[in-house]
């Protein structure tokens, strides 16, 4: 995504996807929800290679599913 350039432009980002995916949805006449959790990495402050991007926005989606309340985490070191 390269027109993001800080916190403006990934939480805009966030958020335009958890709209999309927060709405509950039937299936065979049952209700769901899906739950969010989403890591990100920046370049290039957070590593200057895709590999080492990826590799952070995963730890930080981690941090995301384990704290309580959060649906996503930027990655820190």
């Amino acid at each position: 995504m390269s027109d993001i350039h800080g916190s403006d432009d990934y939480q805009r980002v966030i958020d335009k996807v958890q709209r999309s995916v927060t709405e509950p949805f039937d299936v065979e006449g049952m209700s769901l929800e899906i739950g969010l959790s989403i890591g990100v990495s920046l370049y290039p402050e957070h590593g200057k290679d895709r590999d080492t991007l990826i590799h952070r926005a995963d730890m930080a989606m981690y941090q995301a599913k384990r704290a309580p309340d959060a649906c996503y985490k930027v990655y820190s070191e």
